[in-house]
């Protein structure tokens, strides 16, 4: 295989499980996803993308409540996933191919505080929260790696086959995890 087909590869591996953990945080943080993509959209300017159906009474900019809150650090976490799955799986750091979901989190701040300072603060702790679960929680473990498979061999996934797909990994992995405790089943007759 040519280098130049080598590295549109790795490319395209990384565009799927960055997009992957777009699709995989907001199936598992409660987020209904509409579609998501690994189809360059060269007009727009990106690699792939993932979206979710309109959130409804979702209303920050005069809605203050806790609860408009969490849908924002859910939103914004949603937004981070993609780039930590990336980085997290392929070891490097796409900052250009994150530049857009960065530019959604930091408008999103805009309704937490209006203080640039504690953005700050804030999205280097929901940064840290969604790479904790990137890395170490078990359903983002092998949900991730299911969407980002099933990208890479159908290059666009509806939302039912984005829950479909994590659902059976889950079921696997754990199937998997009963056999390994309790040992092989062994039936007599």
């Amino acid at each position: 295989m040519k280098s130049t087909s080598k590295s549109k590869l790795k490319k395209l591996e990384r565009t799927a499980y960055h997009e992957a953990g777009h699709a995989a945080a907001s199936y598992l943080l409660g987020r209904r996803i509409c579609r998501v993509s690994i189809v360059p959209d060269y007009k727009n300017g990106s690699l792939g993308h993932s979206a979710g159906h309109r959130l409804r009474n979702f209303h920050p900019d005069y809605d203050e409540s806790d609860k408009t809150r969490l849908k924002v650090e859910r939103e914004i976490m949603i937004l981070m996933a993609g780039e930590e799955a990336e980085w997290f799986y392929s070891g490097r750091r796409n900052k250009e191919g994150a530049r857009s979901d960065r530019h959604e989190v930091f408008k999103l701040m805009g309704y937490i505080d209006d203080d640039p300072d504690s953005w700050r603060l804030y999205c280097k702790w929901l940064r840290i929260r969604t790479r904790r679960l990137v890395i170490n929680h078990i359903r983002w473990k092998v949900a991730i790696p299911a969407v980002a498979h099933a990208l890479l061999s159908k290059n666009k996934m509806t939302g039912a086959e984005v829950a479909e797909a994590i659902q059976a990994a889950i079921q696997k992995e754990i199937a998997a995890s009963v056999e390994a405790k309790a040992g092989p089943i062994v039936r007599r007759f």
